[in-house]
């Protein structure tokens, strides 16, 4: 099922849209199998807009989430990108003023409950978008410390991937499991 990737180059996440696969591959960027497909074709992928090169593909994607008929995909470096099911290209989210905080290095994203989240490095606790106010929020205040609410576990750790139950979202972190229960999220 590799037909159709450059030589040598890895998947590591997928997602699945009815008819169609997408592939998040380690550093040539998105490709796509749809139903009836005998091999993988590049999909449209983000633009970066470079100083140095101009632009160029996003070519490192780590995750995908899907919301509400919009697909996210997070990337090393650059960002966090969406596109609505329909449309053709990506376009770039701009965070709010928790800029500082969105991790530069997506590793996981994953929904919950209508809500979007997204971890990876350099700042590893997971956050959670609003897409009623288009806001993110911080979940280090309760996600992050130990069970007597002493010492943090978030510091300088990866998030490498999340998942959710009906009333709990865990990350997997820095040889870590945290977990943070619905009423517990700001």
């Amino acid at each position: 099922m590799l037909q159709g990737l450059p030589p040598y180059e890895i998947p590591i996440a997928f997602l699945g849209l009815d008819s169609v696969l997408l592939a998040a591959t380690y550093e040539k960027g998105i490709y796509q199998w749809k139903l009836g497909d005998s091999a993988w074709t590049k999909a449209v992928n983000p633009i970066v807009n470079t100083a140095a090169w101009g632009k160029i593909d996003a070519d490192f994607p780590r995750a995908f989430a899907l919301l509400n008929g919009v697909v996210w995909s997070g990337h090393y470096v650059n960002g966090i990108y969406f596109k609505e099911l329909k449309d053709s290209g990506w376009k770039l989210f701009l965070p709010d003023s928790f800029a500082s905080k969105v991790p530069r290095d997506i590793f996981a994203m994953t929904t919950w409950r209508g809500r979007l989240f997204a971890a990876g490095r350099y700042h590893s606790v997971p956050l959670m978008h609003d897409p009623a106010t288009g806001s993110w929020k911080t979940t280090d205040v309760n996600f992050c410390y130990d069970v007597y609410h002493e010492e943090s576990v978030c510091d300088y750790y990866t998030t490498w991937s999340m998942a959710a139950t009906a009333d709990t979202l865990y990350a997997a972190s820095g040889g870590v499991l945290l977990k943070i229960g619905w009423p517990d999220l700001p």
